[in-house]
């Protein structure tokens, strides 16, 4: 059904058009929610060729929106490094669009950790995932259940690195939110 909405829409708008670009999106969900990554990858990667002619101004939220799903579909791949491009492009536009203060920013951040992460690179991880839950406190406040996850996360890359201290209090605030 996405596919035929894409169709209509083309034929109503042609192909340049925000319509389009957003069924060029949900076909990107369904493959991904299908594990059809590569796929998935080239519905995001035309609905952000839209996206980008269409907003002449390069910094659009929607434009991050794109970054972000494309940079996990690279993630669900394996490829961690276009994984990690993708998602840092989508955390400058939002901290340009938002400022550091805003849930997007946020969550940006804790997705540009996970690539960090995933290259072995606790250092980087750590970095961002304690501004993810710097904003997260902020934003959310301390009782809030992406708090908790920002937590969590903290807390479990300060245990891989073996401080154990650090790990634990993080993780017992996760635990006390939730």
């Amino acid at each position: 059904y996405h596919c035929k909405a894409l169709e209509v829409r083309k034929s109503l708008y042609g192909e340049n058009h925000t319509d389009v670009a957003i069924s060029y999106r949900s076909i990107g969900h369904a493959y991904y929610h299908q594990k059809e990554y590569k796929k998935a990858l080239e519905q995001y990667s035309k609905c952000l060729e839209i996206r980008k002619s269409i907003y002449r101004d390069k910094n659009h939220s929607e434009i991050a929106i794109c970054y972000s799903n494309i940079g996990h579909m690279y993630s669900a791949q394996e490829d961690y490094k276009k994984g990690l491009e993708s998602h840092s492009k989508a955390l400058e536009m939002r901290k340009s669009l938002f400022g550091e203060e805003h849930s997007d920013t946020a969550t940006s951040y804790a997705d540009v950790a996970a690539m960090y992460h995933s290259l072995n690179d606790n250092k980087q991880a750590t970095e961002n995932y304690l501004k993810c839950l710097e904003i997260r406190k902020k934003v959310n406040g301390e009782n809030h259940h992406l708090t908790a996850t920002a937590y969590l996360d903290v807390g479990l890359i300060f245990k891989q690195e073996k401080e154990y201290n650090k790990a634990l209090g993080h993780l017992l605030k996760c635990l006390e939110i939730r």
